[in-house]
């Protein structure tokens, strides 16, 4: 008895088929394409394509789940940190904007949507692979940020309903209704961060008639970040002192650790005026460079030389950080009107500059 043959199914041609049907369903009508229309422009014949699909609703199905896993940006909302909540937000944003103002996307829309009534399946399908991950992400989100503080959304999933909502007003009627063209990354990312500025506004906590502007909210944030990252750096500060033998590189190491310290009193005095008391989050490129400086010096086995010239150098990337992290807070404080705690951050800059000097004098004397 013979075997029944097997196709062979080549993937370049099953990617030739996917990428003619996406142009012809979004171009047209489910209905007005048939299998010899997509065979034609793949450049493949008929019977190709139902060796890859069994029918024309398994193509349009497979279709819109490569369309969605090709050119929708979730590794955009996969990465939030929650160091900044606004950056977080407009990451979140992109998520739901790459889709609603691209002519792709509302094509894609479109045309899901004209299928309701004939597979019910279809729109499910492109609620749970583009709409839900944005929504639950931005959903879990808000529930931090009013953990936090600052913020209070009262009814989370309303909140979340408020953001959506604010990106589908006028300039998404015009481009759905193809008045205005698509609009480019620049202007998009404008308009973006100009709503959610206003949405954030919108749910301000009020401490009585005051309210914590964004600006505050950010400084707070960051403060908060920066007396966490100086703690972090107290063992590893430690452990580049016990590991030199060059007495001006110990001396600086002593001396960045008298200027951390003080610092982290200043800033723990802040945060208390400030009523800012959860526990803060430490700087994800700080706490990294602290464990990469820990590993290396705690492996080496090299001389004591080039172990000086390996802690020196961290030791400068350490203090070039903490120096660079001081400033920036100090002028976030000044762009909220706190310049009495811009004035407090002001000698500990002008101390870690200085060491960031010492740091690297150091490091070229023994090199």
């Amino acid at each position: 008895m013979k075997k029944k043959r097997v196709r062979r199914k080549d993937p370049e041609k099953r990617a030739a088929i996917l990428a003619a049907a996406g142009e012809l369903f979004l171009e047209k009508s489910k209905g007005t394409i048939s299998m010899d229309d997509v065979a034609k422009r793949a450049a493949v014949s008929k019977i190709t394509v139902y060796n890859h699909f069994a029918d024309k609703s398994e193509l349009f199905r497979t279709m819109i789940e490569a369309k969605l896993n090709a050119n929708l940006s979730f590794q955009l909302i996969e990465d939030l940190d929650g160091e900044d909540a606004f950056e977080d937000l407009v990451k979140i944003a992109k998520g739901y904007t790459n889709i609603i103002y691209s002519h792709d996307g509302l094509n894609m829309f479109k045309t899901v949507m004209a299928e309701t009534k004939r597979d019910s399946d279809v729109p499910q399908m492109f609620y749970r692979a583009a709409v839900r991950p944005v929504r639950e992400t931005l959903s879990k989100h808000l529930h931090k940020l009013e953990q936090q503080g600052g913020y209070e959304f009262i009814d989370i999933e309303l909140a979340a309903d408020i953001f959506f909502t604010l990106f589908r007003g006028d300039a998404f009627m015009r481009l759905s209704m193809n008045i205005d063209q698509e609009p480019k990354a620049e202007a998009l990312d404008q308009f973006t961060r100009k709503v959610i500025r206003l949405y954030l506004r919108m749910f301000e906590r009020t401490h009585g008639e005051r309210t914590t502007s964004t600006e505050t909210l950010a400084y707070l944030n960051q403060i908060q970040r920066f007396t966490a990252s100086l703690e972090v750096c107290q063992p590893t500060l430690v452990l580049m002192r016990r590991s030199v033998s060059h007495p001006d590189i110990a001396e600086a190491i002593a001396a960045t650790e008298g200027a951390a310290n003080e610092a982290l009193e200043s800033f723990k005095q802040l945060l208390r005026q400030h009523k800012c008391l959860k526990t803060p989050r430490h700087s994800k490129a700080l706490k990294a460079l602290c464990d990469e400086s820990v590993e290396e010096i705690s492996a080496s086995e090299e001389s004591e030389i080039i172990r000086d010239s390996l802690v020196a150098g961290y030791l400068l990337q350490i203090v070039t950080q903490l120096h660079s992290s001081i400033k920036s807070a100090a002028f976030t404080a000044t762009q909220a009107g706190l310049d009495g705690d811009s004035a407090v951050m002001a000698p500990h800059a002008e101390g870690l500059d200085a060491l960031t000097q010492i740091a690297e004098s150091t490091l070229s004397s023994i090199n």
